[in-house]
């Protein structure tokens, strides 16, 4: 069972709040996570990271008192950042990537395709998931960009065992 978790919101970035936000979220995540274990299922929780929490440094440190806490394996979390993010953010990313990886945690990029189709930034980062945009998904009919964009973010995330997931799919 895969879920994702994520607050976002003007107000809340505006009051400063992303931080202590992304950590709730990853909190109840962890709760969560020990309430379904209890029930004999295991899930993995995709927990997308704001840009104040990106930048962050005391994150990884953060994490990995929560993950010992809890006592959960870090492969049980997938952190997200947006493309967008982690181009903006070329060393804080890289950073959190390989810091997340010696935690044992998995890294993905999302809303891949839109900043740079060429994609060849993903050598800076340790990424196990591409999750291509959901415009790029829904023109897949219609538009021969967009097929050719997907077919080609797939077939490089093939080639460094990176796992893609297509968003917003209907049919």
């Amino acid at each position: 069972m895969l879920i994702t978790l994520c607050f976002t919101g003007q107000a809340a970035e505006t009051a400063q709040l992303m931080i202590d936000i992304d950590r709730w979220v990853m909190k109840s995540a962890a709760k969560a996570m020990l309430e379904k274990r209890k029930e004999g299922k295991d899930i993995r929780f995709f927990i997308k990271l704001s840009n104040d929490s990106l930048e962050d440094p005391t994150l990884l440190p953060w994490i990995s008192k929560l993950l010992t806490a809890a006592r959960i394996h870090g492969s049980s979390f997938v952190f997200e950042v947006s493309e967008a993010s982690a181009l903006n953010n070329l060393k804080a990313t890289k950073s959190l990537s390989s810091g997340l990886h010696q935690l044992n945690c998995l890294f993905a990029l999302d809303h891949v395709g839109n900043d740079n189709p060429s994609l060849k930034y993903l050598s800076h980062f340790d990424v196990n998931f591409l999750k291509i945009d959901g415009a790029h998904i829904k023109n897949l009919t219609s538009s021969e960009a967009s097929q050719e964009l997907v077919k080609g973010i797939t077939e490089l995330a093939r080639g460094k065992d990176i796992l893609t997931i297509a968003e917003h799919v209907q049919d």
